[in-house]
């Protein structure tokens, strides 16, 4: 039985679970770098503590008012856990947030305040990142409310365009699937030269569970920035699955 196949922009490949975790169930178990206290808020993701550090939380991307994070944290001790190298090229502090043992990150996601970022850390996280997204997408919450984040159509290159140098999801059926130099090329129209296609660099193809020639014909989610070439793609390198049916699109 067909499943549904998500791509993202990051690497590895995972099974996501169908409904979010609960909050109270830490993402990820990464090492703890301190404890702090939010004293202003920057945006949506990215905070300020009183000892003058800033912190920005690993995983999410934040497209909706940064109130959202003010009213989870701000003056509040937050427990950081390391994501990755620790810092970014800014010097900012890239962590996962914990209030007690519930997740700021989940938090966010679950209301609609956040989405998950292409480049969203280790295996066990983004599994539980991804399931609190959904749950906000499902409802149609947040920024899951506005049709223009919604999952688009593959067939529709005009709509795809709109989202030129944004986060997008793409959604259709993959019509080809051909070689050319160091990457794989999923194409979702008759002309790979002005289609929707996503990009699988060949390096990556065996991290997946399958061969990506295997996906002609099934329909695939791609979410990622949308990049333009000669034709609309999205580099694609992290897969997901969702189970035996494809998702329920209301709102993205």
């Amino acid at each position: 039985m067909l499943r549904s196949i998500i791509f993202t922009g990051c690497l590895a490949a995972s099974i996501l679970p169908a409904t979010a975790q609960p909050l109270a169930q830490p993402a990820c178990n990464g090492e703890t770098i301190g404890t702090v206290t939010a004293a202003s808020i920057a945006d949506g993701r990215t905070f300020r503590t009183t000892d003058g550090r800033e912190v920005r939380l690993a995983g999410i991307e934040a497209p909706g008012p940064k109130e959202a994070l003010e009213a989870l944290i701000e003056g509040k001790a937050i427990t950081l856990k390391k994501a990755g190298g620790g810092t970014d090229r800014y010097g900012r502090i890239v962590a996962y947030g914990y209030d007690g043992d519930a997740s700021i990150q989940q938090q966010l996601l679950q209301g609609g305040d956040a989405v998950v970022a292409a480049q969203a850390g280790a295996k066990p996280c983004t599994a539980a990142l991804f399931a609190a997204e959904t749950a906000a997408r499902q409802a149609s919450l947040g920024v899951w409310a506005d049709m223009e984040l919604g999952p688009k159509s593959a067939a529709n290159r005009d709509e795809i365009l709109r989202s030129k140098g944004q986060f997008a999801l793409i959604e259709g059926r993959v019509l080809g699937v051909r070689e050319s130099g160091g990457a794989i090329y999923l194409n979702f129209g008759r002309y790979y030269t002005r289609d929707f296609s996503a990009v699988v660099l060949k390096r990556n193809a065996g991290r997946f569970p399958f061969t990506l020639k295997d996906l002609e014909g099934r329909r695939v989610l791609v979410r990622g920035v949308v990049e333009m070439r000669r034709g609309p793609f999205i580099a694609a390198e992290r897969l997901y699955r969702y189970g035996r049916r494809a998702p329920r699109v209301a709102a993205r």
